[in-house]
Parts: structure tokens; sequence; C-alpha cells
């Protein structure tokens, strides 16, 4: 053998090698390397057709090797195939399919049947055979490839598809189903046993008599108008009479009456059609008019409700998160056009109830594969939260904000069911749709008690499996939107300290405690020290209360007592004037108090503003701004909920801080001081047996519940001064007035022989 064909032979074991690698990473399903692998034994192989090392053809054998297995290339073209096929990436992957086994073919085609017995590693099977089997199983994976190709998503072209015909969408998918169904017949005349392919077979002809069928659907109809309409709509300087506005709400009503009867079904007709594209490309173009814009988006969403149609037509690669978000802050930052009965922030709004959807969908774990799904970009998300947080006070403003909160409830939230739940919310925003987000599975009490011991076992391992998984991504989510670059935390203090809604700043505070909670406690202290003006050093929870808690003094803190030991004064921000500084830093410590205990008594104590934060609060209540003081008594009736609260208080106590709040012009205020000083008074004394207190405080609890305007706020004082509670339990989470009544009745009735009385 000559050095050259020595050579050849070595790079002829090479591209063996390579194909070997290639099903090693295929069985393991490492889908991109087998990719690599299967590439890189073709173009080996490629060198040697083009006339092996020395450049001299091999084809007649000049160079004196024989290739061993005249069947290699066409193996790994069909392998590489079903590579393409088996990581499914739209239609690109589906023609790479369909390319690489129409070449398997085309090579074999080109074999003579006598060039060799029998195959090296065919175990004596006949050239022939070898060649009749490998062509069936090219054959069943171009025919799959072509199935695919057409039902999916035609990534990269999707603005031609949404301005050409439906008619040429159609044709190109029925053309793609009859090559489909060629190819399978050639398969069972190969192998008439071949279930496989017969299965199939029956496929392809459903979905070609279905895609007969559609051809005349109201979908389709709906379609073609709007693409029809829109190109006109595009194309013309100016619209007369609104005509053109009419005709194309006209087709969106259309279609979101269609996916409100059968979301299934038609959503998925939606996606076939090439409706994501179209939908976007209302719904993005500034042309329109803002009714027409927030439809199409409502028909998105609505079509978003089902999970398959997400995944297989709105994922990443198909609907384009980044541009969502930029239509969020658009829309909320006035960037948007409208005519005077219009409100652009509803576009705002249904854009982010469009993005919920996507995240209950993309970004949980897959019980059944046990694999994270995360195909949601989390930056996009951030920046569609922040944006609507952002809007400024208009009519529709508040609407904005509570869908901000519900999608970033949903997005840092661990279990299923907390973002179903959240996904229900936005159906508020999607007035024209009934649609309802499924939770996952769970097995009830009764099926787990008829599970075997082994069964069990694998069950609860499952169970906890996806909950550590959904864990991780909801604190991954969190850590994100928190990150001082983001800027996550302080859009939610911004807006809760804008608006003038009581309300939705207990909401946001809430969903800030929900934040927290995701954190341990020096991670937590750690993240908000620079936003409470703290410059100390971060202690460990075993010595934070190792001290001595005693109740605080305060201290009259000048300008000069604010400075650092570097002459800079610790509290700095030049964006915020010194009260609105003072008011975020009291809805955070607000904040922390509901959803880290430990954390808000730290911040109460010691980190805000490096331990003048009682001094912080005084100057909330001293302010009589209505905001300020509302978000002074909601720290005092959460530190009052906290037995290492308590303590805290009694400066603002003695003071008489209180009193300001009780006889503020706002009942929120009110409620929220009342409640601190029934907390605090029960903590003191046993009140079951002093009948006149206990009714004292029953009149309290009722002008909570009842809403009572005119009640004397000073009496109030006197009737709830000495009255406490020893260890009710926490409960900080009431949004209003009434809640906290009932919270203080639910005390009475537990722990006071007044339930009798409440009865009759």
């Amino acid at each position: 053998m000559t050095d050259n064909a020595a050579a050849e032979a070595y790079e002829y074991s090479q591209a063996e090698s390579f194909k070997a690698e290639g099903n090693v990473h295929f069985q393991k399903g490492n889908l991109d390397a087998a990719i690599e692998s299967y590439k890189s034994s073709l173009e080996i192989l490629d060198k040697l057709d083009r006339g092996g090392v020395d450049g001299n053809s091999n084809n007649n054998n000049n160079n004196g090797i024989e290739l061993p297995d005249p069947l290699l290339r066409p193996t790994v073209l069909s392998n590489l195939g079903l590579v393409y096929l088996k990581r499914g990436n739209g239609r690109e992957d589906a023609n790479a399919c369909i390319a690489s086994c129409s070449d398997a073919i085309d090579r074999l085609d080109a074999i003579s049947s006598s060039s060799s017995s029998s195959s090296p590693s065919s175990g004596g099977m006949s050239i022939s055979d070898k060649k009749a089997n490998l062509r069936a199983k090219a054959l069943y994976r171009r025919a799959r490839g072509r199935f695919a190709s057409a039902s999916a998503v035609a990534v990269g072209t999707t603005s031609a598809t949404s301005s050409g015909s439906s008619a040429t969408v159609d044709d190109d998918s029925n053309a793609a189903l009859n090559a489909a169904a060629r190819d399978l017949l050639d398969v069972l005349k190969i192998d008439p046993d071949n279930k496989e392919a017969a299965a199939l077979l029956g496929m392809v002809r459903e979905r070609h008599e279905q895609s007969k069928r559609e051809g005349g659907s109201d979908m389709a109809r709906a379609l073609a108008d709007l693409s029809a309409q829109s190109s006109s709509s595009s194309s013309s300087s100016a619209r007369e009479d609104g005509k053109e506005d009419q005709d194309v709400e006209h087709s969106l009503k259309m279609i979101l009456g269609l996916l409100t009867r059968d979301v299934a079904s038609s959503s998925m007709e939606l996606g076939r059609r090439h409706g994501v594209s179209a939908l976007m490309e209302v719904a993005t173009n500034s042309r329109e008019g803002v009714r027409v814009r927030v439809l199409a988006l409502h028909a998105l969403s609505a079509a978003c409700s089902h999970g398959p149609f997400v995944r297989q037509y709105a994922c990443p690669r198909s609907l384009s998160q980044e541009n969502l978000a930029h239509l969020v802050s658009e829309s909320c930052g006035g960037a948007v056009s409208a005519s005077v009965d219009e409100r652009p922030q509803q576009i705002s709004v249904a854009a982010i109830a469009l993005f919920l959807r996507l995240v209950v969908h993309l970004d949980h774990t897959d019980e059944k594969m046990m694999q994270a799904v995360q195909d949601v970009n989390g930056p996009s998300v951030c920046r569609a939260i922040i944006a609507g947080l952002s809007a400024p006070a208009t009519e529709d403003s508040t609407t904005c904000h509570r869908a901000s909160i519900d999608l970033l409830s949903a997005w840092t939230a661990s279990d299923m069911d907390a973002i179903a739940s959240a996904a229900e919310a936005s159906d508020v925003y999607l007035e024209s749709t009934n649609s309802r987000t499924s939770t996952p599975n769970r097995l009830s009490e009764a099926q787990m008690s008829d599970l075997k011991p082994r069964e069990f076992a694998e069950y609860k391992k499952k169970m906890y499996e996806i909950h550590k998984h959904n864990t991780d991504r909801a604190k991954e989510n969190t850590i994100l939107f928190c990150d001082e670059e983001t800027g996550g935390l302080t859009a939610l203090l911004d807006c809760a300290v804008s608006t003038k809604d009581h309300a939705l700043r207990r909401e946001i505070g809430s969903a800030i405690g929900r934040l927290m909670a995701c954190f341990e406690e020096d991670e937590a202290k750690k993240l908000v020290s620079p936003l409470l003006g703290y410059s100390g050093h971060i202690t460990s929870s075993s010595e934070d209360y190792s001290k001595d808690n005693d109740t605080l003094t305060i201290e009259e803190i000048t300008e000069d007592d604010e400075e650092t030991e570097d002459g800079k004064r610790g509290d700095a921000e030049p964006s915020d004037g010194p009260h609105n500084l003072e008011m975020k830093r009291g809805q955070l410590v607000a904040s922390l108090l509901l959803g880290k205990a430990d954390v808000g008594i730290w911040a109460l104590k010691s980190g805000w503003r490096d331990g003048g934060g009682l001094s912080g609060l005084e100057s909330l209540i001293s302010s009589d701004e209505p905001v300020s003081m509302s978000i002074a008594a909601e720290i005092l009736s959460a530190a009052a909920s906290i037995e290492k609260g308590r303590p805290l208080l009694t400066p603002i106590v003695d003071k008489g801080c209180i009193e300001r709040l009780l006889v503020s012009d706002s009942r929120e205020v009110r409620s929220g001081a009342a409640s601190a000083i029934a907390k605090l008074g029960l903590a003191n004394k046993d009140i079951s047996s002093d009948e006149g207190e206990v009714f004292g405080l029953l009149q309290v609890a009722a002008e909570l519940v009842m809403g009572t305007e005119d009640g004397d706020e000073k009496e109030l004082i006197e009737k709830t001064k000495n009255i406490k509670r020893s260890d009710g339990p926490h409960s900080a989470s009431g949004s209003t007035a009434t809640d906290r009544g009932i919270e203080v009745l639910s005390y009475l009735c537990s722990k006071t022989t007044i339930k009798e009385e409440i009865a009759h």
C-alpha cells in the first residue's frame, strides 16, 4: 500500500470514528454535538470524494484503496437528518432534515448493486438489501421532515408571509403534505409491514383533509381579510373616514370570537396560518388606532391561553419578546399617538397580559420530561414590568401598574398554582375572552392512597424535584429583577410612593415582601442596605439579636450627624428629594416587615439611615402628607404584629405620634394606626376578664369593619391605649380597614368570652 493510500485509509477511519461519536451523542441527547460529529465525518468523505489526500481522484481506485463501506456517506446523511428532526427548531430544522435525507437517497441511487457483495457491518446482508433498508429509513425520515415543514411557522419570513395571500401558504403546505405521502408510499413498497410509516401516512392524509376543510373556514377568511386590509392601510398615505380601521377591527373581532368559542382548535389553526406574525404586525403598527392594536394583542393573549399553541407557535423564535417589551415601553412612555378618546396605556396593559401568558407556558418545569422550560427572555420581562410600573398617572395607570405586578408575581412564583392564579387575574384585562389557564395535575389524597409503596415514593420524589426546579427558577428570576443594574426594586418603590391608591400601595408592599422571602436573611440585608441608606457591616442573624433588645432612645438627628466618616451624607441620592427618599425607605421597611419579618425588624432598628429609622418614621407621621402618613401607618401596623417589633414602637407611642394618624382624613391611615394601637395594647395584658376593655376593643373593631367616619378618634385612643394581646397570630396581610377590624375580632373570639355576644 502506498503512503497516499495509507493516508486515505486513515482519513476514512476518522470519518467512521466521527460517525460513531455522533451516534453516542445522539443516544445521550446531545443533539448539537451529534450534528457537529456527523458534519465532521461528511467533511472527510467530501475530501476523499474530491480526489483523496493528494488531490487525485480515487473514484476508480487510482490510489490503490477501495472504500470499505460505500454506504457510509448515505448512513451519516440519514442520521444527520434524524438529528435535525429530533431537535425540531421550526421549519429551519425540518428543511435541513429534508435536504440531508434527499442527499442520502440520491447517493444510494448512485451506488451500483454490484459494487460489493456485502457491506462490512451488514452481517452478511447483501448490498442491495442494505440499500433498501437504508433507503426506507431515509424516505421515512424525509416524510417526517416534510410533515413537520407543513406544520411549522415560517421562521425568518414572517413579514412576507403575513402580507402574502393565504392561498400561497395553503399551496406550500399541501405540496409538502403530498410529497410526504409519496415518500411514505415508497417506504411501504419496500416494507409493507412498517407500522410507523402507515400511521404517519394516516396523519398526513388527515391533515390534508383538514387543510381542505379549513380552506373556507371562518379563521382562514378572517386572516385573509386582515392581511389584505393591513397591506392596504400600510400603503395608503391617509385613511378615509376611518373605514380601514373599521374593517381591520371587524376582522380582529371575528378572530377573537372564534378563539373564545373554541380556543384549542382555533388557536392551532391560527398558528398554522401564520396568524401570530399577522397579529403582531397589527399590534406594532403605529399607523393603526389604539383600539385596533389592543384587539390584536387580546387575540394573541386568548390564543396563548392554550399551552400547545404557545410552545409551537408563540415561542421566542416566532414571537419576539424584545419587541413586546419595547411595545410596553413605547405605550407607557407616551410615544404612541392617539386620538382624544383613545388611551395608549391600554396597549401596554394588553401587552403585559400577553407576556404573562407566555410566562405561564414558557417558564416552568415540564412535569413529564422533568426538564426546565425557560424560553422566556428575562431582561425583556424586567423591561416590560418596569415600564408598566413607571407609567405616568392617567385613567389607566393603576390598571397598568396592577398588570405589571401580576406579571412579576407569575414570573417570580415558585409553584404553578400561583402562576395560574396570576394568569387568572390577567383575565380582568382581557374583557373579550373567557379563557382559563389550567394548573398542573396533582394526585388527590385518595389517588395517592391507591399507589403502591414504590409508586408513592417515585411520585413524592418527582414532586420534590419539580418543586426544587421551580424554586431555583423563581430565585434566579427574582435576583435578576432585584439587581441594582436592572432597577426592579427601585421601580416598585417609586410606584408605591407616587400612587394615591392605598390598595395598590399595599399590593406593591406584598409583592416586595414576596421577593424578599426568596432570599436568606443576610442576602436580603445586603440587597436592601443601599436603598435604606445603611453603611454598616451586615452581621449574621445569630449576632443580630444577641444584644439586649431594650427600647431605643430617639435622638434628634441633624445633618452633621448623618455624615459618614468620609464627610459624605450616608443617605445622599441626588435623584430624590429628602422627603421622597424617606417615603421610599419607609415603604421598603413596611414591605420587609410583611414578607421578611426579621429583616424588617433589623431595617427599622438599624438599617434605615444607619439606626435613624424611628426618626424617619416620625418625619413621615409629622409631614401631614397622606401618602407619607399611610406608609407610616403600615409600618406601625406591621411592626406591632411582630413580638420583636413592639418594643421599638414604644417611643412613638409615648410621644403621641400615633394620635396624628388617628385624626387623619384618610380612613386607611386611621385604620392602620388603630390596628397598631390595638395590637400593642393586646400584647401587654390579659383582657379576657376585663369586660369594659373587651367591649371597648369590640367597638374599635366595629368602627374598622363598618367604616364609621364620625367617631371620636381621641376617645378611640383612650379605649385602646391599655389594651393588648399577648401572642396572637402574626397577621399583617390585611389590605383594608375592614381586614384590620376582622383581625381584631378574630382575636376577641379566640381569647375572650365575646364570641357568644357577637353570635347573638
